[in-house]
């Protein structure tokens, strides 16, 4: 499981909190509310993680978000729907902003964190976030039986 470096601190602070709704821009990867079914997947503390798109998906142009949810875990009285943990902008294949612990980071071409947000935001820009295929931590019998198509991209 590739888990970014840049992105393992912000995951254990952000485990049981929900991004701020800002939109960036209009791709349709920006407004989704929950994971589609090809979400990839990852984990921290036995804690599922949906990745859409993944980053094996995303082109050198990329112009649109990749959002990480908190897969529920399906205990009695936990929410039943996920939630998003970060929510990444890219345009033309650069990172420019990142929603996270309900506030919004910008950074600029050279990867350095901009704005009012700057002196609270991750000093550089994290990258996208890698993830296994569907299946290959929330299945089972997947899990059991690793192979070359569950591999983190």
């Amino acid at each position: 499981m590739g888990t970014s470096r840049h992105f393992l601190p912000l995951l254990f602070a952000l485990i049981a909190t929900n991004c701020a709704a800002t939109e960036l821009n209009s791709h349709p990867t920006c407004k989704l509310l929950a994971p589609p079914p090809e979400a990839g997947e990852n984990s921290v503390h036995a804690q599922l993680l949906k990745v859409y798109p993944r980053k094996s998906s995303l082109g050198e142009k990329f112009s649109g978000c990749q959002t990480i949810w908190l897969d529920p875990p399906g205990e009695t009285g936990a929410q039943d729907y996920p939630t998003s943990l970060i929510r990444l902008h890219f345009q033309s294949g650069t990172l420019v902003a990142a929603q996270m612990e309900g506030k919004l980071c910008r950074y600029a071409a050279n990867g350095k964190a901009v704005g009012s947000n700057s002196s609270i935001c991750p000093p550089e820009a994290p990258g996208a976030f890698l993830s296994e295929p569907p299946g290959c931590i929330s299945d089972p019998k997947k899990r059991a039986m690793p192979n070359e198509s569950c591999r983190g991209e």
